[in-house]
């Protein structure tokens, strides 16, 4: 998973380029549980991991005192994404790994987020798009979000524009969603794949018949 060492590398060297004061703040947004926040922490920010679901607060909140935070330090907010609980402009970075592609209002949390920033805070954002249907971003809702991001935020780097044959996907990165094992493969998933189409149509629930493909957008950005 990319995504950590690429949040972490922008809030590593982008922190300096801050308003100098004695512990800038971080809001990790949609944080669940993980080590992340107090990988932040040790670079010498103060990281509040934000969660709507309170299993991942407590998470939280049982590491902090036996996970170090270095220089930095960590708290936890039960909070909605959509209206988080903080002060306008009290915060000097948001950064938000794979969330907003679970958010159906995404433009709810861009405006939050750019509420809770302070003037030239940072957004440091990573999402999955799905290239087939049955994703929850597809192509056409990844349009509205680049507007809305555009409304908000500046990019700190240009963008790379990136041929579609050598975009990265869950199919051709060296880590595929489904590594192929052996020389039938091509014959055999396909059927895997309907068999699973099938069983989850019993059971009632949706499952697109195409086999997933995704790739990831990241992207620092700063309020405008």
């Amino acid at each position: 998973m990319w995504e950590y060492p690429f949040v972490y590398h922008h809030l590593q060297f982008q922190g300096g380029s801050l308003p100098s004061q004695t512990l800038p703040q971080a809001v990790d947004l949609g944080s669940a549980a993980t080590f992340f926040p107090f990988a932040v922490a040790r670079l010498g920010w103060r990281v509040i991991a934000v969660d709507a679901d309170s299993r991942a607060t407590s998470s939280v909140d049982r590491a902090i005192g036996r996970v170090s935070a270095g220089s930095g330090a960590v708290t936890s907010l039960l909070s909605d994404a959509r209206s988080i609980a903080l002060e306008t402009e009290s915060v000097d970075c948001v950064y938000c790994v794979s969330v907003l592609e679970h958010v159906p209002d995404f433009e709810k949390v861009i405006s939050e987020i750019r509420r809770i920033l302070r003037p030239a805070g940072l957004l440091v954002l990573t999402f999955d798009v799905g290239l087939r249907a049955g994703w929850e971003l597809g192509p056409v809702s990844y349009a509205r979000l680049s507007n809305a991001l555009e409304g908000s935020f500046s990019a700190v780097f240009p963008a790379r524009v990136i041929h579609p044959l050598r975009v990265l996907t869950t199919d051709n990165s060296i880590f595929p969603r489904s590594p192929r094992r052996f020389i039938f493969d091509p014959l055999i998933t396909p059927l895997r794949h309907s068999l699973h189409y099938a069983y989850n149509r019993l059971r009632g629930r949706q499952y697109p018949r195409s086999r997933a493909l995704a790739s990831t957008y990241g992207a620092c950005l700063r309020k405008h």
